[in-house]
């Protein structure tokens, strides 16, 4: 199994960020995997404590992180490993 580039675990969520994939569980949800490939932008809302990630496919993902610019420079890291 690899490493993860970045890992967070804070009330109940995880946030990890694999060479190929960003993995996340929000509160009481399942886990959900989105590939770094399918991965279009990162954006952070004016008033809020999280991203939201866009795909390729068109998919919008709100993910609740405590460190914005920790995930996204991970993100952003993994996507230059491609």
């Amino acid at each position: 199994m690899d490493k993860p580039i970045y890992e967070k675990k804070f009330v109940g969520s995880l946030i990890q960020v694999f060479p190929k994939r960003f993995v996340y569980k929000l509160f009481w949800g399942d886990v959900k995997t989105i590939f770094i490939n399918q991965i279009a932008s990162i954006k952070t809302p004016m008033l809020g404590s999280g991203i939201i990630i866009e795909t390729t496919g068109g998919r919008r993902y709100k993910i609740t992180t405590p460190e914005i610019e920790k995930v996204k420079e991970s993100i952003y890291k993994a996507q230059e490993m491609i």
